[in-house]
């Protein structure tokens, strides 16, 4: 079911019922709602919501206005009816959409439909619930039972009449009338298969240059479901477990891979979690079913696995769904962070290139997707202490390697944002990691926080139970909408403003707002944050703070203030991240310092570690 497809259908102004746009310019609806006006009646059709509505901002979505419409079928059998609008709605394909037959040895089906019933106002409702046949009914039809919302009386269903039912993916019915004798919950809605025999339709539709489309629903499913027997998911289990997945990864993505309505079993070896996920049905969305999407995800981490996994798709019927793309309308956004790990135990290294001492550190690089916690493939693991160049080095292959990935893939998985977070000790967070150079447009050498959204994140802070719980509990806070109470920085102005215990008592006491974010008026430079120095930043972290900021370069002559305001104009504490890296842009074009550092720390994203790092001192 496409939302932009609903439509609501409008007499003279008025709303009278629901339909669905089984063309750019062709909606279906119930018979007895095209026959309310007259011969001068003034018919008009509204969409639910813009073809391109899921590709923009909810505060940008708006309805799309009304258009003329006339109705130019009206079945003199049964409760179908066909209206014509004045012009095709853009962005929405000419071809029909599938209508399916359903074959009369299914005793219920999961359905869905999206109206405008009178009970809702001007808005629409999705109503779902089971759909079987009423076999000894003349002519046949559906009888829908409802069973997520119904109205208080049974008026309140009127609105609803020409909404198309939809079984799956498959548009199977339209709902005609309500059913007082079953109380407000059971609906008739009339089989869409009639319209195959209606020779007048058919008619009209090829002077269009078109062709209704109709496919067996019964035998599309038990063709599915014959292709997810246990013979054809041995052979899938065989395939995939040709690379091992880590069991708390395989959980996980079978965890997220369950509709809302279904519990994880507790069994989620390779075999048990794909036969759970065949055994389901598919979405009433019409989105791509639970099977494909564990697929999907195995297929993204292991790349060499996907062509095996396209063929058995196909071999199922799952073919239509393709693997490299998230299956549904609305583009995902994705998030991947680079992260750049770097121990706080330092080891000599040779001389440098004109004779300076050197210093390394032992270093990790490790990919996250989205809120995964295992990394993915193709890390980077120098075997000794490396330098802060070699670490620069190692990142800009890195990131090359996770663009061409990402092309590999193709446009359609959504849009996708990459983080580089830089997890590293207390006293390297006066490194100007932001600064550093890497392939940026045109291939030109830029500064990463240019190219790349760029944040710090401090390894060292403390591991005490207590203010781990104070550090989530306002970070939390800190993604609230609207403005949240401490939604603006504590300022530190000067070193000499007050001790670190002044600042740690102003910030955790019973009086103290909960401060998200503490902002210091002067550079923090690494003789400031030397090892075991309990500065500003210690204070900030031991009373929860999540992040803190710098201005390391700003144009002489203004205030830290002034520099705040210019980067948080019109925006909340969340997008902090973003703002920055835009100023950073913006300064860049107009060749501009704009020198800032941000520690942005999320206590539910700790860089993974491996078993066998764990003496390395983190």
């Amino acid at each position: 079911m496409e939302a932009a497809r609903v439509v609501e259908i409008l007499l003279d102004s008025e709303s009278v019922g629901s339909g669905y746009l089984i063309t750019s310019r062709h909606v279906l609806t119930a018979g007895h709602v095209a026959a309310a006006g007259g011969d001068r009646a003034r018919w008009a059709v509204r969409p639910a919501e813009a073809v391109d509505s899921a590709t923009k901002p909810l505060h940008r979505r708006r309805r799309p206005r009304a258009q003329g419409a006339d109705v130019i079928w009206r079945s003199k059998r049964v409760d179908l009816a066909v209206l014509a609008l004045a012009k095709s709605v853009t962005g929405l394909p000419n071809e029909p959409v599938e209508l399916a037959r359903v074959s009369p040895d299914m005793v219920k089906l999961d359905c869905a439909a999206r109206g405008f019933p009178q009970a809702a106002g001007a808005e629409d409702r999705l109503v779902a619930g089971g759909i079987a046949w009423a076999v000894s009914a003349e002519p046949l039809r559906f009888d829908v039972n409802v069973e997520n919302i119904r109205p208080e009386e049974l008026e309140g269903w009127g609105g609803l009449s020409g909404a198309a039912v939809f079984v799956g993916a498959a548009l199977v019915a339209v709902a005609a009338k309500a059913d007082g004798n079953w109380g407000n919950g059971s609906l008739e809605a009339t089989p869409v298969e009639y319209l195959e025999s209606e020779k007048e339709l058919t008619r009209y539709f090829e002077g269009q240059g078109l062709a209704l489309r109709f496919v067996a629903l019964g035998e599309t499913r038990r063709a599915v479901d014959a292709g997810c027997a246990r013979a054809r998911l041995g052979e899938l289990v065989e395939l995939v477990d040709r690379r091992a997945l880590p069991q708390d990864l395989l959980r996980q993505l079978y965890c997220s891979s369950l509709p809302p309505t279904a519990a994880p079993r507790s069994d989620s070896s390779l075999r048990a979690a794909l036969a759970h996920l065949a055994d389901l049905p598919p979405p009433v969305d019409g989105g791509p079913p639970p099977l494909w999407r564990l697929l999907r995800e195995i297929a993204e981490r292991l790349p060499d696995l996907r062509p095996g996994v396209e063929t058995w798709l196909q071999k199922v019927g799952l073919g239509a769904f393709d693997i490299a793309s998230d299956g549904s309308a609305a583009p995902r956004l994705h998030h991947y962070y680079v992260a750049v790990e770097l121990s706080a135990e330092t080891s000599p290294l040779g001389p440098g290139p004109n004779g300076e001492p050197r210093l390394g550190r032992i270093a990790h690089i490790r990919v996250f997707k989205d809120e995964d916690i295992q990394p993915l493939a193709d890390g980077w693991d120098p075997e000794g202490p490396v330098s802060l160049e070699e670490v620069r080095q190692a990142l800009i292959a890195r990131l090359d390697a996770l663009q061409q990935e990402l092309s590999y893939v193709g446009g359609d998985t959504g849009a996708v944002v990459i983080v580089v977070e830089f997890c590293v000790p207390h006293a390297l967070l006066a490194e100007p990691f932001d600064e550093w150079l890497v392939p940026g447009e045109f291939g030109a050498q830029q500064p990463l926080g240019v190219v790349y959204l760029s944040v710090l994140r401090d390894i060292e802070r403390p591991p005490l139970w207590s203010v781990r719980r104070l550090w989530s509990e306002r970070w939390k806070r800190l993604w609230q909408t609207p403005r949240p109470l401490g939604g603006e920085p504590y300022w530190v102005r000067t070193r000499q403003s007050f001790s670190p215990r002044q600042l740690y008592d102003a910030l955790s006491g019973p009086e103290a707002e909960p401060q998200l974010c503490i902002a210091l008026g002067f550079a923090a430079d690494a003789e400031w944050l030397g090892p075991g120095d309990r500065d500003f930043l210690f204070a900030a972290w031991h009373a929860g703070l999540p992040a803190a900021v710098w201005f390391r370069s700003p144009p002489a002559g203004a205030e830290p203030d002034a520099h705040w305001s210019r980067l948080m104009t019109g925006a909340l504490m969340h997008e902090l991240p973003r703002r920055l890296w835009e100023l950073r842009r913006a300064a860049h074009r107009g060749e501009q310092a704009f020198g800032v550092s941000l520690v942005w720390d999320d206590p539910g994203r700790i860089p993974f570690v491996p078993k066998e790092r764990a003496g390395d001192g983190r």
